[in-house]
């Protein structure tokens, strides 16, 4: 324990591991006091050493009566032993309360109880507590481990005393070492820092700087008459009025201060420096020292200006930019969002920061799952994009285009993840309806031909992998020329309406049906043999002809269907081209034997 008040060594050890292990824990706390002493610590520090150093010692007495009753030592022994560890607390409060709150003189006056007292309590009580507690351990009867233990201090009061004395004598010189040590940790600490220290002494306007402030100041000291006006003179003409007015309000408040102000150099360079001061009044309240620091904070004042360039620059950019931008940081805490997210949510950006699960509560029920992943995934990834529906706050449902990056510092940290969402609902409601127009037909609502077969192709390989049953049927509305040629092309339109609106309310939902003609229609019945799919072509074609349809100028139209069915064989010959065409044999059968009935194709 180089430069401490008490340099513990081997001597001191009773030979209880434990115990001793505890008295250099007390050294330390001790030696704390110590450096506190040294390097100038307020009250509330010394407060804080000795609340730390009375909880330790009864931690410490605790152990060693609990010892002591453990292995049987004489009550007399143990009783006085006690006394002493009540004593030492008592000790330890006077001292503090005669000092008055002057904390030089209660750490003078402690640091010189506490060495005595450790050295006697050590070399002496606890010393005497170990021999006993040793020979009691060896079966000694405790009368004679009583005399062995008062013989063994009795032999060794000269090494106690010694003890005392060399003690004592090494307090002065571990001030001094202390001090010195702390005095040039203090000045590299200060320059290291760019922090000086000054003092004014308000009896005489004589002013100390530090080293550290002259080097600041770029002040030669030799040339310099140090006063409070000498310091203002250096402070920028424009910050002037201001620093003595901060300082003059101070000192009639009985408050310390904080300032940030300029100075000027000679050679016309502005710093910038933050100064701390607080003052000390006699009784009467008579102010009689200010004392301060002094940094020099240029470069970081130099540096905030240019961020809160750049970040005006980075706000005027995205604050209006039309598209929803958002930026994570490494921990997916949000670190900024874009105004734009209002006009495309209905949520403000402050919600969003306060609410962080607010962006998955708003994700569309069946995307969230699809956002989660993406979010849980996109930290690995260098570009991400996706697309997904968000509820608004009015409810509505709004389409968002997603895309993400990673953002890193010059130095290659990671600093998150740069998002920017657009509402496409727009787009996605022009492509949905493209969508519609490429697969359906305009008329009936139906799938057109092209997107028939694409799902008949599907379903055909499904079909054919698990060796499922699958039926398909065309249809044709019979005479339907003659509609048109006798009621028009307007009344045909209706009869093609009315016939794929029959056709969706008769059959299942699961049925695929398409008009792949002028006025044929195909139907594919998944999962089913041909015996039921005649039948659903029979129920069908008797359904179709029961129906009636009037014409605008009141005429009657009765409609009926010729219906051709064939059915996928299991394992064999699975083509939907194949499966049209025997279909399609089968429904002009139809027509050949009458109109109106179904016929299953036969090979």
């Amino acid at each position: 324990m180089e430069g401490s008040t008490f340099k513990w060594n081997a001597k001191y050890e009773t030979g209880l591991a434990e115990v001793d292990v505890q008295h250099q824990g007390l050294v330390e706390l001790i030696n704390r006091l110590g450096t506190l002493r040294v390097c100038g610590g307020s009250a509330a520090d010394v407060t804080a050493a000795l609340d730390a150093l009375a909880d330790y010692a009864k931690y410490h007495f605790s152990t060693e009566d609990s010892l002591m009753q453990a292995t049987g030592i004489s009550p007399e022994h143990y009783e006085a032993h006690s006394r002493t560890h009540d004593l030492f607390l008592d000790q330890i409060t006077r001292i503090v309360d005669e000092a008055q709150g002057d904390v030089i003189i209660a750490i003078d006056r402690l640091l010189r109880y506490l060495v005595k007292w450790l050295a006697f309590h050590i070399l002496g009580q606890d010393k005497e507590m170990a021999v006993e507690i040793a020979a009691l351990k060896r079966g000694t009867p405790p009368e004679s481990a009583r005399r062995e233990a008062v013989d063994y201090v009795l032999r060794n009061t000269e090494v106690l005393f010694d003890a005392f004395n060399a003690l004592f004598d090494d307090l002065d010189s571990s001030y001094a070492e202390l001090r010195q040590s702390s005095e040039a940790q203090l000045k590299e600490a200060q320059r290291l820092a760019q922090l000086g220290s000054w003092e004014l002494d308000l009896t005489n306007n004589h002013l100390q700087w530090s080293d550290e402030i002259y080097r600041i100041f770029e002040i030669d000291p030799e040339k310099f008459g140090a006063s409070y006006e000498a310091f203002l003179n250096t402070v920028h003409p424009e910050d002037r009025e201001s620093v003595d007015h901060v300082y003059q309000n101070s000192l009639m408040d009985h408050l310390p201060y904080e300032i940030t102000h300029r100075l000027l150099m000679a050679d016309g360079r502005i710093k910038y420096v933050h100064e701390c001061s607080e003052h000390l009044y006699n009784p009467e309240g008579k102010p009689l020292r200010s004392i301060g620091t002094v940094q020099d904070v240029t470069l970081r004042i130099v540096a905030e200006k240019a961020l809160r360039k750049s970040e005006e620059r980075f706000r005027t950019v995205a604050d209006y930019t039309y598209d929803w931008e958002y930026w994570r940081g490494p921990d997916n805490e949000f670190l900024y969002i874009s105004p734009s997210c209002e006009r495309i949510t209905g949520y403000s950006a402050s919600e969003f920061i306060t609410d962080p699960g607010l962006l998955l509560k708003i994700i569309h029920p069946e995307d969230r799952d699809l956002v989660e992943r993406h979010i849980r995934d996109e930290f690995d990834q260098e570009a991400a994009q996706l697309d997904f529906r968000i509820i608004r706050r009015d409810k509505k449902i709004c389409w968002i285009s997603h895309g993400s990056r990673p953002v890193y510092a010059k130095d290659g940290r990671f600093l998150g993840r740069r998002a920017s969402n657009r509402d496409i609902t727009d787009r996605k409601i022009l492509e949905h309806e493209l969508q519609r127009q490429a697969q359906f037909d305009y008329l009936t609502g139906l799938a057109n031909r092209r997107y028939f077969i694409e799902r008949g192709e599907e379903e055909i390989v499904r079909t054919s992998r698990y060796g499922r049953p699958m039926s398909l049927l065309m249809l044709d509305i019979d005479r339907f020329k003659e509609i048109n040629d006798t009621h028009g092309h307007h009344a045909g339109d209706i009869t093609l309406q009315m016939f794929a609106a029959h056709c969706q309310e008769t059959l299942r939902e699961i049925d695929i049906i398409g008009r792949v003609g002028g006025e044929e229609f195909a139907v594919i019945l998944p999962e089913t043999d041909g015996e039921v799919a005649y039948e659903v072509a029979e129920r069908l074609c008797q359904s179709i002809a029961n129906q009636t349809m009037t014409t605008e100028t009141g005429a009657f139209i009765g409609l009926t269907v010729s219906i051709g069915l064939t059915t996928l064989v299991v394992g064999g010959e699975a083509y939907l081209d194949t499966l049209l065409r025997q279909a399609d044999e089968a429904l002009y059968k139809a027509k050949a034997l009458g109109r109106n009935r179904v016929c299953t194709f036969s090979g």
